[in-house]
């Protein structure tokens, strides 16, 4: 059933994207990838670090502050969108990361 169910996703995704939209624009399609296929294959550790308050007691505790820092510096985040902010290293201390 849910080898079905990707299948149909996939088709989906084909049958717009790229496609004229509503306003006279382009469509983009996504599909969200399987669990066994995201980036962090370490989830339950990336929840306790952003919900728990002894964050240096968690493994993977250095490698979770080091993206969680780089996201905060260089991602601008507003209601309807997210933005990288260009050059944003060079902005802070004059040198790229």
């Amino acid at each position: 059933m849910e080898a079905n169910a990707w299948e149909v996703a996939k088709d989906v995704k084909e049958r717009i994207n790229h496609k004229p939209g509503p306003v006279s624009d382009y469509m983009l399609a996504f599909l969200t990838p399987k669990k066994d296929e995201h980036f962090f294959f370490n989830s339950e550790e990336l929840k306790l670090y952003f919900s728990n308050s002894k964050q240096k007691e968690i493994p993977g505790f250095a490698y979770f502050e080091k993206i969680n820092s780089f996201l905060q510096e260089h991602i601008q985040v507003g209601e309807l969108y997210s933005e990288f902010v260009k050059e944003g290293c060079k902005r802070e201390n004059g040198s790229s990361c």
